[in-house]
């Protein structure tokens, strides 16, 4: 498929036409189910309690890349191929656990994807008919923040200026996990070191302080 733009000459030589022609392209036939569920708990004594996850389960990512080609299966793989790139893992999901009490806020956040296999730049029927599956390690990450909003009373003489500002500490993959190994599909002659860093990210321990205030 492609986009082609035409200048037409003659008097309408300063006319720009658009022909979007879709010749000659495969298709993309995509199973997946999207949830979000989230729970909340009041307590007398130790403050709210929520926990909550945004996560996809990808049942089926069929690709063909010519009409006349047959589809194949990518859910659940890495591969680096030259019409369709990328680690699909079946399940991804980012979960956090939220407590709130009086002026402070705790959050723990776990990043999740499911093991995937690892095919190259071979579709993976064809790739698996012939090789061992090579396993590329699922994939976790936890994050913590630790926040405070200051009320009227702290505040004190600067209180209009004050009231309402939330303080946060925190630190992303607290555990400085790396990215897991992808050899074949995300080899150093790619470009990439190794790792899929469009799907994972290679910035490791990552430590923040931010402060919000409205006006």
């Amino acid at each position: 498929g492609g986009l082609a733009a035409y200048l037409v000459g003659g008097n309408y030589k300063n006319d720009l036409y658009i022909a979007d022609h879709f010749v000659n392209s495969g298709g993309v036939h995509v199973q997946s189910v999207d949830i979000r569920p989230e729970f909340q708990f009041h307590t007398e004594t130790m403050g709210t309690w929520t926990i909550g996850s945004t996560g996809t389960y990808l049942q089926s990512y069929k690709y063909q890349t010519l009409p006349n080609q047959p589809f194949y299966e990518f859910a659940g793989y890495s591969t680096n191929g030259q019409t369709i790139a990328g680690t699909m893992p079946q399940y991804s999901f980012y979960t956090t656990l939220d407590w709130r009490m009086h002026n402070w806020q705790t959050i723990v956040g776990n990043t999740y994807s499911s093991a995937v296999t690892d095919i190259g730049s071979t579709p993976p029927a064809v790739y698996l008919a012939t090789r061992t599956p090579t396993r590329v390690n699922s994939y976790f990450a936890w994050d913590l923040q630790e926040s405070y909003t200051f009320d009227q009373a702290e505040a004190g003489r600067l209180w209009s200026l004050l009231k309402g500002m939330k303080v946060t500490v925190g630190v992303n993959n607290f555990f400085n996990r790396m990215p897991p190994y992808a050899g074949l599909s995300q080899a150093a002659g790619n470009n990439n070191p190794n790792a899929d860093v469009a799907q994972y990210s290679p910035i490791g321990r990552l430590l923040f302080v931010t402060a919000n205030v409205k006006f």
